[in-house]
C-alpha cells in the first residue's frame, strides 16, 4: 500500500506497528515542515502508553495550540505541526479537533485506550478514504490505489450499493 503511494511522498516513508500487532500504520512523506524530525508515522510516548500518527494537511495554528500545550506540561522534540497535531488529542481527545485551524486528515492510533480516531479538515479538502474487508480488517489510505492493492481487497462491483445509489 506504502509503494503504491511513493509519489504522494518522495522524501521518505514509514511503519508503525502496535504492540499488540493489531493496528499497523505505513505513511509515505513529503517534506514541508520540520524536514529534519517530521518524519511519520509519529509517535509518542506519553505516561507509559505509545501514541501513533500518519497525517496529511497543515494546521495554521500549530504555533498557538504547541505553546498552549507547553503550558499544560507538554515537551516538544520537534516544531512540527504534527507532534502538535498528536500531542492536542493526547490533552483532549476527540475534543481536539475543535481547536484545529487548517486543512486536514489523519489517523492515531491512542495505546491507552487501544483504539485508532480518524479524521479530517471540516470542509474535507484533505482525502481519506477507507473500508471494511471480508476478514474484518478496516483499510483506510489518501488514495483509493492505496486500498485497491491489498491483497485482501475485492475489486468486484457491490450491486447492491450501485442499486441504492441509483434509487
Amino acid at each position: 500500500m506504502n509503494t503504491a503511494l511513493q509519489h504522494r511522498g518522495p522524501d521518505g516513508e514509514g511503519i508503525f506497528i502496535s504492540k499488540d500487532e493489531k493496528v499497523l500504520f505505513g505513511h509515505r512523506r513529503l517534506s514541508i515542515v520540520d524536514v529534519q524530525k517530521g518524519s511519520q508515522p509519529f509517535v509518542v510516548n506519553y505516561n507509559g502508553f505509545s501514541y501513533a500518527l500518519t497525517y496529511n494537511g497543515e494546521i495554521y495554528n500549530h504555533k498557538e495550540i504547541k505553546k498552549e500545550l507547553e503550558e499544560r506540561g507538554h515537551v516538544f522534540k520537534t516544531n512540527s505541526d504534527t507532534e502538535v497535531l498528536l500531542r492536542s488529542y493526547i490533552e483532549w481527545k476527540e475534543q481536539c479537533l475543535y481547536r484545529l485551524n487548517g486543512q486536514f486528515a489523519f489517523v492515531l492510533y491512542d495505546g491507552k485506550e487501544e483504539k485508532v480516531f480518524l479524521a479530517r479538515d471540516r470542509v474535507g479538502i484533505k482525502p481519506l478514504y477507507y473500508t471494511t474487508l471480508e476478514n474484518g480488517s478496516f483499510v483506510f489510505s489518501s488514495e483509493p490505489k492505496g486500498i485497491l492493492v491489498h491483497p485482501d481487497f475485492k475489486k468486484e462491483p457491490d450491486y447492491e450499493t450501485v442499486a441504492d445509489f441509483f434509487l
